[in-house]
């Protein structure tokens, strides 16, 4: 059976000022696909110590591409930062525009590695290059262990945004 997904269009949002809590991972990039399911899941096992939870379904996770090292977060936004439980992380995100897509579909194959294709092949359309630390800010709308526990899903949905600035 042929794996469906599908991507919005790649266009540009401005994403107010964003704070996170939550947990991080840095390793080899062969390593991700072991420990990201792993970061998330133990995110949502320790949700309810973070306080001032904005929605507690939505899972952000900005990445610092670092050549061979990828750093992962993965939180969650909150009002601000009065407390931040033991092993975790507090980050605030600028206000930024982002070049955004929506992917939807599997988690395995190629279909996500095409979409970041496609969002960076728009960049270089629309005159843009990459503005931040983060590589990359991955937004999303539900639970990310549940995309982990169905990867071949095509109900998998999350968006891709980009930190960007005129060139």
């Amino acid at each position: 059976m042929e794996q469906q997904q599908t991507t919005t269009p790649p266009h540009l949002t401005t994403r107010p000022e964003t704070h996170l809590i939550g947990l991080q991972y840095a390793g080899p990039v062969h390593t991700l696909g072991t420990e990201i399911p792993k970061l998330w899941s133990a995110l949502w096992d320790r949700v309810g110590e973070i306080p001032r939870v904005v929605d507690g379904q939505v899972g952000w996770s900005p990445c610092i591409d670092a050549g061979d090292t990828h750093t992962i977060f993965v939180g969650v936004q909150v009002e601000g930062f009065t407390r931040i439980p033991a092993g975790m992380f507090a980050l605030t995100l600028p206000e930024q525009h982002y070049a955004t897509l929506t992917y939807q579909g599997p988690l395995n194959g190629t279909g996500i590695h095409d979409a970041y294709v496609s969002i960076y092949n728009w960049l270089g359309e629309q005159n843009l290059q990459t503005h931040s630390i983060f590589h990359t800010v991955e937004r999303y709308p539900e639970r990310a262990t549940s995309n982990k526990q169905a990867p071949d899903s095509a109900e998998n949905t999350f968006e891709i945004n980009i930190p960007v600035v005129k060139k």
